[in-house]
């Protein structure tokens, strides 16, 4: 019997403890860094990918709400800050808070800006507004400022600028450690179940 509790107990902290993802950077045979998988954004895993192009090709229109990852300024806000507090960081993978050059479709070496846009209605007129993040490179200070692009600005034209385009996150989560401790603590109840029958 006491086999059987401490079999069930394990089961039970296993399956109350969530298992983590690690953040995974997006990195080209050149060393630039085109995105991530596995952002956490607001309590949510997301998935970033540099790219070029406007906004109107990008994102499905550039129109309406449903185009956008994010239809507040609080919420695009929130994504600027995880981009930079766990992407666009120092570390083995390169230097891309402080070298803006190392990420996707930025050549400047000066700035970097990432475009992240949001929907809202100005005025009953639809205007396009998109946060910009501030690489911090020659003492700049990295920083979430909000600006207006026009929906037709092509990034390909800029030097110093590529847009984000967030997904939902949808790598697969793999087996933490413990999951096999569960696996052998369910086998332990079978076969308790069965020697007692």
């Amino acid at each position: 019997m006491r086999l059987k509790g401490i079999a069930i107990a394990a089961c039970m902290v296993l399956i109350a403890t969530p298992s983590a993802k690690s953040l995974e950077l997006q990195i080209d045979d050149l060393g630039q860094l085109t995105g991530a998988k596995g952002l956490s954004v607001g309590g949510s895993l997301l998935d970033v990918a540099f790219v070029e192009g406007t906004c109107v090709n990008l994102f499905s229109g550039c129109n309406e709400p449903s185009d956008f990852a994010f239809t507040t300024e609080s919420e695009a806000e929130a994504a600027g800050n995880s981009l930079l507090a766990q992407v666009l960081v120092d570390g083995q993978s390169g230097d891309f808070d402080s070298e803006s050059e190392l990420t996707f479709g930025i050549e400047s070496e000066a700035e970097g800006l990432i475009f992240i846009p949001f929907f809202r209605e100005v005025d009953r007129n639809r205007v396009l507004s998109a946060r910009v993040i501030n690489f911090a490179f020659d003492n700049r200070v990295d920083g979430v400022n909000t600006t207006r692009l026009s929906i037709n600005a092509d990034t390909i034209d800029q030097q110093n600028g590529v847009f984000a385009l967030f997904t939902p996150s949808v790598a697969t989560v793999p087996l933490p450690a413990g999951g096999w401790l569960l696996f052998a603590a369910l086998g332990l109840l079978g076969f308790y179940n069965r020697s007692t029958a």
